[in-house]
């Protein structure tokens, strides 16, 4: 069975973070523990397919913070 594109996509920026994984998650593992650094693993990935052209909903319910902040 073939992968879509999507997959495919999501695929190679998985596999791409795994093999050079950026300082960022370091830094949040030591500071926030491992449960945060792998949601905020999973964030990239899915921005850096979203940024190749996979076709990835947004989640529902999440705002911004740059629009939540302007609301306050």
């Amino acid at each position: 069975m073939a992968l879509s594109t999507t997959d495919a996509k999501t695929a190679a920026a998985f596999s791409e973070m795994k093999q050079n994984p950026p300082r960022v998650l370091a830094r949040t593992a030591r500071k926030y523990g491992p449960a945060r650094a792998e949601q905020q693993r999973v964030a990239i990935g899915l921005d850096k397919a979203q940024r190749a052209g996979a076709r990835i909903p947004q989640r529902k319910g999440v705002r911004s913070t740059a629009r939540s902040a302007a609301r306050r």
